[in-house]
Parts: C-alpha cells; structure tokens; sequence
C-alpha cells in the first residue's frame, strides 16, 4: 500500500497524483489514504495557515543548496537540517540544531532551483536573535532569512521596502526613513502607509520640510 499512496501536489487547492517522493511535497498537506480491494483514493486536506502564535516560532530560509532528485528522503532531510543548524550557528552561537524542532522545503521540486526552507523553532526568542543578526550573512553569500508571514504582510512589506528604496534614491538619507508597522516615517513622522495593497501618501507630508540640514 506504501508504494500506491499518490502524493500531492502544492497550491490552493489541492489535487493528487502518483509523481516520485523526489517531486519535493510541502509537508503541510496530508493525503488520507483509504483502500477497498485494490483501489487506493487520496483525498489531500490542507493544513489550515499557522495562526499568529504559531508564526511567531518560524523563519525563512532562502539560498540553501538542494540534493538532487532521487536522493533518499532521510537524506535530503539531515542535510537540510545540518545546513540550517550550520548557518544558525554562524549568526547567533546560542542557536543551532538543536534549537530546530522541523523544517521542511517549500514548493515542488524543479531542477536548478533552491526552494526555500521552512524552519520551526523551540523559542520565539531564538527567531529574534536570528533576525537581529542577519547582518552577518554578509559572510554567507546567496543566504537569506526571513521570518514566516501571512501573503498579505508580505505584500504589505513589499509595498514599503519600494516606497524606502524611491526615497533613497531620490536623495533622502537613509537612516531617516524608518518602517514601523504598516508605516513609513521620515524624521519620526509618519509619511504613508501601506494597506489594502496600495501605498498611500499622507496628504500633509512635504519631503522638503521634513529633510535634515
């Protein structure tokens, strides 16, 4: 019955078919498996989103070479692993392994690519540290570590960081323009915000006056 379990494929709504366990399934989907006689059906339930709290535990990790297709499951899994812990261990001493409860790639499987790694932690506080320190990835060209966000936050993100980059490059200083929550502030106040997937400018705001001398 094993070899007869289809697997699923990623992507809002689910559908099953029978490609190799090498074709990278998100572990967030759970086929239920049931036989009558020789037939084998799949229904694939997708996991609910991780709620806020559950977030909270989780990163990102962008950049991370992938074993080839056909490398056994165990296998690509300790390497994973090792290479997370290895990285980890490189931004913050404290956290390595060990501190990792699962993790897991994201997406289907395709040749060349390096799909991201989801990383679950023990402690929130293991997330922080990680993220304050991303600094030194500087050190580990191509790696990249995000924490793990709703599409909407991501988006909302997206919005800003485009925003900030057209401030600079418009020749504002850098270090006066800061992201705070859906916010963008220029000298400590608040120049726009970012929602309902625009970017909206406040009114009031004139770059001239809020510039530094």
């Amino acid at each position: 019955l094993k070899d007869k379990v289809p697997l699923c494929s990623v992507g809002d709504i689910p559908s099953c078919s029978s490609s190799s366990e090498s074709a990278g399934i998100v572990p967030a989907l759970h086929p239920k498996v049931s036989s009558n006689e020789n037939r084998t059906t799949c229904t694939c339930t997708p996991k609910a989103s991780a709620p806020q709290s559950e977030r909270k535990f989780n990163l990102i990790v962008f950049g991370i070479s992938e074993q080839a297709r056909g490398t056994a499951k165990r296998l690509r899994a300790t390497t994973d692993l090792s290479a997370v812990g290895s990285i980890f261990s490189n931004l913050a001493s404290s956290v390595t392994e060990q501190n990792v409860r699962d993790c897991y790639r994201l997406g289907r499987y395709k040749e060349g690519l390096k799909r991201p790694v989801l990383v679950k932690l023990s402690r929130a506080s293991d997330v922080s540290l990680i993220l304050s320190s991303r600094a030194k990835l500087s050190d580990l060209p191509g790696i990249n570590i995000k924490p793990d966000r709703l599409k909407s936050e991501r988006l909302m993100e997206s919005l800003l960081l485009k925003e900030r980059r057209t401030l600079i490059d418009s020749g504002l200083d850098s270090r006066t323009i800061k992201i705070r929550g859906s916010a963008l502030y220029i000298n400590g106040k608040k120049v726009g915000i970012a929602t309902e997937g625009k970017y909206l400018t406040i009114a009031s705001s004139s770059l001239e006056s809020l510039e530094v001398s």
